[in-house]
């Protein structure tokens, strides 16, 4: 992962875990994070479907932005159990095994 993706993702990971702690009636990431499970996993499902959708028009700011929720969406899911330490740490035990490399770019490291 190039330093400029690492950077997104530092950041948005900061901020789900920054977020995790808040008051669920003013952060939809805490209340994702505090609320069922099988909720959040639903909601990646409806993300991965509209990304779906999206890919099959020729809208391409709509793609974007479907891909923007579903890796949103992706990384509360990867902190559900452990909010607080963020996903960049999952990341790079997920990059250690080649993992991450391949659901950036679609090739094995």
């Amino acid at each position: 992962m190039d330093d400029h993706h690492a950077h997104i993702v530092q950041r948005l990971s900061q901020r789900i875990a920054m977020r995790a702690t808040a008051d669920p009636q003013h952060s939809y990431t805490a209340r994702l994070l505090q609320g069922p499970k099988e909720a959040v996993l639903r909601k990646v499902g409806e993300e991965a479907l509209e990304v779906v959708l999206a890919a099959q028009s020729t809208d391409r700011a709509a793609l974007i932005g479907e891909l923007a929720d579903l890796w949103y969406h992706t990384m509360v899911a990867a902190v559900l159990d452990r909010p607080r330490r963020g996903f960049c740490r999952t990341g790079k035990a997920l990059h250690r095994g080649g993992q991450l490399k391949l659901l950036m770019t679609g090739h094995r490291p």
